[in-house]
């Protein structure tokens, strides 16, 4: 009965976190870690898929068949992350410094960030939130991790004009 408890007010802490559009299979999993302590429910996340519509210029939110977003984890706390995931081109990719208005050439692994950009987006830039994590493939692929508690206040990771990130203008636009 004490673990139908725990699961109980788990699942409830998830609903009120907004994290309540996920596969079961992958939600049980989380819940399980939350109920062991492994994970503090703070720190759920909703993963979403992007891709950028060079026509519309616009976000695209990619779920596969009818899957839905799978859990994650991603403090509610910054900075914006993005994860260059391939030895990648920094000429053709960049990064806006958290904080400091300047755009910077990507490089594997880890960066702390405002936003991406890469060559052909024009003056579009990928918005990514203190709370969020934006993990980048070598195909061009984005997958984001957002908190889902900050995202219902904040948003999630988005297409913006660079203006709306205090950054310079990018290369190309």
């Amino acid at each position: 009965m004490r673990n139908s408890t725990r699961s109980i007010s788990a699942i409830a802490a998830l609903a009120l976190m907004g994290a309540c559009a996920v596969d079961e299979m992958e939600a049980d999993d989380t819940l399980e870690a939350v109920d062991e302590g492994a994970i503090d429910p703070e720190e759920v996340g909703v993963l979403d898929e992007i891709a950028f519509d060079s026509e519309l210029a616009s976000l695209d939110r990619e779920v596969a068949g009818d899957e839905e977003p799978l859990l994650c984890i991603r403090g509610p706390f910054g900075p914006g992350k993005v994860n260059w995931l391939w030895s990648v081109n920094g000429a053709e990719w960049r990064s806006e410094i958290e904080n400091g208005s300047q755009w910077v050439g990507a490089e594997r692994g880890e960066q702390s960030t405002d936003g991406i950009h890469r060559n052909g987006w024009g003056c579009t830039v990928l918005k990514i939130p203190d709370h969020c994590t934006a993990d980048v493939s070598s195909n061009g692929s984005i997958s984001s991790c957002c908190n889902a508690a900050a995202s219902i206040r904040y948003g999630k990771v988005r297409w913006v004009d660079y203006t709306e990130i205090g950054a310079p203008r990018p290369p190309g636009c």
